[in-house]
């Protein structure tokens, strides 16, 4: 997210896009990974995004039951991290 960050402010180099584009890619599929297999087993259902966030995202506005509790769970463990400081 300091990528973004950088973008944003005009400050990304080229050298930096290269050398932190690789990172944010595994960082990417690592996501999805999580979110196909530990997710899949924390939330007991398939998932219907790529990425961990979108999933919570979904449970944060579609759920009220002991799912939103696990949203509940992960958002202070993302929140500080998003450039906007509001991750889900």
């Amino acid at each position: 997210m300091n990528l973004k960050r950088a973008k944003d402010a005009g400050q990304l180099s080229k050298t930096a896009l290269i050398l932190g584009a690789p990172v944010l890619w595994i960082g990417y599929l690592l996501d999805a990974f999580v979110n196909i297999t530990l997710m899949t087993i924390v939330l007991l259902e398939f998932p219907k995004e790529i990425l961990v966030t979108d999933r919570l995202i979904r449970h944060s506005k579609a759920t009220s039951g002991w799912r939103l509790k696990v949203v509940y769970w992960f958002q202070p463990l993302l929140d500080p991290y998003d450039p906007s400081g509001k991750h889900i």
